[in-house]
């Protein structure tokens, strides 16, 4: 019973004291300095002269403690031999210790260090140098310990003398030094003697506590002390380390846009500044081994690039460290595959610890995480590698870093096999690493991809990450981007998406493109207008590299088909300039695919002209020319590939079942009010096309949830048709149009020095309400600067109160507002005296169509600082009636430019006559003329015999309309309109609706006065009610055709005198029109001809 009971003491006791070395694993106990590892004396160094030095690079630098400074001969070599003189304090030495310059990662650095030299001392009360040894180090790098031939004694001064040393350039010759020390050396100890291997991790079998005692080395019978009664703490202490490639070697051959990670051997090993430590090595060969010591805190000023490196040997290392960080081991070669494990003990060194999904169980992740200490730790696995601060790992994945890495895991590997990394043997082998970061947003870089601290909560959380991983997917795709044929100027931001797409969707969530509505925001900017890919937006350029997926991949089950593209962006020529490097991509699509693309290209403005510049973090001219664009198509149609079945433009994330599955549309019906559609039944349908004069001005989304409107941009005329699209391309006629079609605005022209264009600029959101108290509906509103130094708002003015703008070119990229009070606005929104600075200029001028409404943008490409993702920044009308700078592209920042002299006044020196057409399209309406009723006093709508109307000032901006028989638009009770004798006071302002802009006439200037009004069933009256009957179109009455009273011209004499316009008494009333039809006043008539009418004739005449 005694002998059970021991035995279970014994067993019990032994479990304890394996918990409790588990549970101090990381305890940070006190540990023997490392300076009782030699027992050295180090003499201190009060000065120091060289011969020759590189100017930043001086002697100073070589006793400054800091291995990461360096002295160096000049550069471009010099004049040996070079002497290096070191003043002392009087001191006996017989150590030398030189410490060559750190290694850069990569390989070994050994430029610079020391071949053949000598040495010589100068004695307290000497003048004269004495040598006392010659050295020949072969240009070996580390920690050189030099024992001189005997003990000097009083030494104050000693003096090396060099030979050239080793280099990498022949015909250079240098010297280089990190550190140099002078000591006296203590006694000797041969770690052979009572450890068993090189890394001193293990006792000889035959140590007893009698010879750990007897030792005489403090340092040694401390280790020696714990490892024999098993209280050392070996995890993360001992490690063995495997080779890497460095990532150089995989990145640059393979056109990858940035290396992977240079820490894939992380020790979990810290240390402070101050700092020394014993690092054991074993098995090292001839490939160099370093330590790193990487800080990423940024209380100290550090960052990813400020790195302290040490060269390794095997034996004993003294690692001192003049900064805070963490270590990892550099071990690169490109037979990593061969190449043999080294053992590294990091005796008595502080440990973080790191989480390794290959290595360590979920239950382990606590139990490091908790145990760590320092501010930061590793997080590794097969692929990915997280660098964070360790408080937040404890507050957003304090039970689930496996789940977490995991997740980082598979992005990397989805990634990777999407590029064809595996199917193509190209395993890169380096980690994705992921860091934190405290001065920027999120970013992409050389061997790293960074995060602020204030998004770590998101992206360490394994169920937000997994619900939206855009963020990290987005910054790994900037990463794994191929230079240049699938990242050339102006798709930095474009073609890294396919790959946060492609994650976004494998996790299961909604497609961002769904989500943000960026299809039909692609249909809308690119396809519609008809630009060329290179100028449109960075999500409209997205759009079709992703349907490519979906099409091919998820459609057609050709899964590696981008993995077949990247390769060939690997191996292909690359050409010269953007221009060209798209041009191969689009090759490199029809090869990969093997599908004739043309038409999916055409529509994506791939095979559209370019001649300008384009940005994004850099500008490059992007030129292709229409013998360009033939070349592609003669070698697409050389390639014989057959024509998809399928309509793929109009692919998405959420028709792709209607692709795969081939469902046919099913007809159902639809309600039009004006432009405005509302389908009702339709199944199967993946896109509407409405067509203006044969050509397909506008696209709508076939998938929309429900059933939902849209709204034709302008007038759905007599030219029009629409269509529903069926997925092989098939289309079923939905409706024609009626009504004539409304004068066009024409694109707006820049001014020049030789001719101005003046413009009213108006806003085109459709808001006929303002929800903020007090402020005009920005439909109403127009462009207006009130003065300089203020933000430019918009504004509603009667039309002749409101102020003119004109388009100046400052650079052929760049352009620039400009009011008539010569007021400029640039992308700040303040108006300004001068023009801005080339910053604040605008650079594009967008055509666009959104919810119904057309105009133009005002375009500056930025970064956002919030997702570090570059954007075009345009400029939107807020509620409050000012502009800002703002993203989404609602039609609150789209703007018409109409001619500002579209509509004049007449006055006693010119008569100017107008049609007033409604707008409204309902087919009781549409193409109706306000006019003067034939039987009665009063005003009407109807399709024929139009009015002629004068615009005459009143003032404070308004006006009279008086029609061809002198009478003028009145009202009764301020409700019907009728005809009178004396005139009533209107304000004309520039409206619209649902697209359409025209003229609005009210009877007041408060956004809710009444306005002239027709309704469906054509009745006029002045409402308070703001539709499209509101909206009114003021057209020139225009004369340029006398064929039909030509005949009757002959009955009267008619004749230029005195530049006047003479025609005999019994015509009687006649009036001047110029060629195009505006009429003139008969006095003073330039040079020309002109158009004479009267009643009952038209004739020509020249003026001459």
């Amino acid at each position: 019973m005694m002998k059970k009971l021991l035995f279970f003491k014994k067993t019990t006791l032994a479990l304890i004291a394996v918990v409790l070395v588990s549970a101090i694993s990381y305890a940070q106990t006190t540990n023997p300095s490392v300076n009782l590892l030699y027992g050295d004396i180090k003499a201190t160094i009060t000065g120091a002269t060289t011969s020759a030095d590189q100017t930043w690079d001086g002697i100073e630098n070589s006793y400054d403690n800091d291995p990461s400074t360096i002295y160096h001969s000049p550069y471009n070599g010099t004049t040996f031999p070079v002497i290096l003189t070191y003043n002392i304090n009087p001191a006996d030495i017989d150590m030398v210790i030189y410490t060559t310059r750190p290694s850069k990662g990569a390989s070994e650095d050994t430029n610079g260090n020391f071949k053949e030299f000598s040495i010589s001392i100068k004695k307290e009360g000497e003048t004269n140098y004495t040598k006392v040894l010659d050295v020949d180090l072969k240009g070996e790098s580390g920690s050189h310990r030099i024992k001189l031939p005997s003990l000097q004694e009083k030494v104050v001064s000693i003096q090396f003398i060099l030979e050239p040393g080793a280099t990498d350039k022949e015909g250079t010759d240098i010297v280089s030094c990190a550190e140099m020390a002078f000591c006296k050396a203590g006694p000797e100890f041969d770690p052979s003697s009572i450890f068993a291997d090189v890394a001193c991790t293990i006792l000889k079998p035959e140590i007893t506590q009698t010879e750990i005692s007897a030792l005489t080395n403090e340092y040694y019978k401390a280790l020696a002390q714990q490892l024999f009664d098993g209280t050392y703490p070996k995890e993360f202490r001992i490690n063995e380390f495997k080779a890497w490639p460095h990532p150089d070697g995989f990145a640059w051959p393979n056109r990858l846009n940035m290396p992977y990670s240079l820490c894939d051997n992380p020790t979990g090993i810290y240390m402070r500044p101050g700092d020394k430590i014993a690092v054991f090595a074993e098995n090292l060969g001839s490939i160099p081994v370093s330590l790193r010591l990487k800080n990423y805190n940024e209380a100290t000023g550090g960052s990813y690039e400020s790195n302290t490196d040490y060269l390794l040997s095997n034996g004993i290392n003294i690692i001192h460290a003049n900064r805070e960080g963490l270590l990892y081991v550099q071990y690169f070669t490109p037979n990593h595959l061969t190449a043999e494990k080294i053992k590294l003990h990091f005796a008595f060194a502080n440990v973080a610890g790191y989480f390794d999904n290959q290595i360590h169980k979920k239950e382990d992740w606590t139990r490091i995480l908790n145990a760590n200490k320092y501010t930061y730790m590793d997080v590794v696995g097969a692929y990915a590698h997280l660098t964070f601060p360790t408080a937040n790992y404890k507050r957003s994945a304090a039970n689930t870093g496996l789940e977490l890495i995991n997740l980082y895991d598979d992005m990397v590997y989805k990634l990777r096999d999407f590029m064809g990394f595996y199917k193509y043997n190209r395993n890169p082998y380096n980690r994705n690493h992921f860091i934190v970061v405290y001065h920027m947003y999120m970013y992409a870089t050389a061997y790293r991809t960074a995060y602020n601290v204030s998004t770590l909560d998101h992206i360490l959380n394994a169920n937000t990450l997994k619900s939206s991983p855009w963020g990290p997917a987005h910054e790994v795709g900037h990463v794994n981007q191929h230079n240049p044929l699938f990242r050339w100027v102006g798709t930095t931001e474009v073609t890294n998406n396919v790959q946060a797409l492609l994650i976004q969707t494998a996790w299961g969530n909604d497609s961002r493109l769904i989500r943000e509505d960026r299809y039909q925001e692609a249909y809308d900017h690119l396809m519609a207008p008809k630009i060329a890919n290179a100028n449109a937006g960075i999500w409209q350029q997205l759009v079709p590299l992703w349907q490519i997926q979906l099409f091919f991949a998820e459609v057609l089950g050709k899964t590696d088909t981008y993995a077949k593209i990247y390769e060939a962006c690997r191996t292909w020529g690359i050409g010269n300039g953007p221009g060209s490097h798209q041009m191969t991509f689009t090759k490199i699509l029809v090869d990969s695919t093997k599908t004739d693309l043309t038409e999916f290209l055409d529509a994506w403005g791939y095979l559209r002209t370019i001649d300008n510049e384009v940005s994004d973090y850099t500008s490059a001219q992007f030129t292709i020319t229409e013998e360009d664009l033939a070349e592609l198509k003669q070698y697409i149609k050389d390639k014989n590939f057959p024509k998809p079945e399928y309509k793929i433009q109009y692919i998405t994330d959420v028709n792709k079942h209607i692709y795969k599955d081939k469902l046919n549309v099913v007809q159902g019906t639809h309600t039009q009010n004006a432009s405005t559609f509302t389908p009702s039944g339709w199944q199967n349908v993946v896109a509407y096309e409405c067509y203006r004069d044969g050509e397909l001005v506008y696209i709508v989304r076939g998938d929309m949830s429900g059933e939902k409107s849209f709204t034709f941009p302008g007038r759905f005329d007599n030219t029009c048709e629409l269509y529903a699209v069926q997925y092989d391309g098939k289309k079923i006629k939905m409706a024609d149009g009626f009504g004539n079609p409304l004068p066009k605005l024409e694109a707006p022209k820049f001014s020049t020095s030789d001719t101005e264009h003046w413009y009213y600029i108006k806003n085109m959101s459709s808001e006929q309400t303002n929800s903020q108290q007090g402020a005009t509906p920005r439909g109403f509103c127009s462009l207006h600067a009130t003065g300089e130094g203020q933000v430019v708002t918009g504004k509603s003015l009667p039309i002749f109160e409101t102020q003119k703008w004109k388009l100046q070119r400052i650079s052929p990229t760049t352009f620039v507002l400009v009011n008539e009070d010569g007021l400029y606005m640039g992308i700040d929104m303040r108006a300004t005296k001068t023009i801005p600075s080339s910053e604040k200029l605008w650079q594009k001028l967008d055509y666009a169509s959104k919810q119904g409404t057309s105009g133009y943008r005002f375009v500056s490409s930025q970064i956002n600082p919030a997702n570090n993702e570059k954007e075009d920044i345009i400029a939107h009308l807020q509620l409050n009636g000012n502009l800002t700078n703002y993203t989404p592209s609602d039609e609150a920042s789209l703007w018409q430019f109409v001619p500002a002299d579209f509509i004049k006044l007449t006055d006693n020196e010119n008569t100017y006559d107008y049609n007033i057409q409604t707008i409204r399209n309902d087919e009781a309406v549409a193409d109706s003329y306000l006019q003067k009723s034939a039987t009665e006093d009063k005003a009407i709508t109807a399709l024929d015999d139009s009015d002629n109307w004068n615009i005459i000032a009143s003032k404070d901006g308004a006006v009279h309309l008086r029609n061809k028989d002198n009478k003028y638009l009145g009202t009764t009770s301020l409700v019907f309109p009728f005809m009178k004798d004396t005139p009533t006071n209107y304000y004309l302002y520039l409206t619209n609706y649902d697209g359409f802009v025209g003229i609005r006439i009210a009877t007041g200037t408060s956004a809710t006065a009444s306005v002239l009004n027709v309704n469906a069933s054509n009745s006029l009256a002045f409402r308070s009610t703001k539709d499209l009957g509101s909206v009114w179109q003021f057209t020139p009455s225009v004369i340029n055709s006398v064929e039909t009273l030509n005949a009757n011209a002959i009955k009267y004499k008619i004749y230029v005198q005195d530049r006047k316009v003479v025609v005999s008494e019994v015509a009687g009333e006649f009036a001047i029109y110029s060629i195009s039809g505006q009429q003139v006043k008969n006095e003073n008539l330039a040079n020309g001809v002109y158009i004479v009418k009267g009643t009952d004739f038209a004739t020509k005449v020249l003026v001459k």
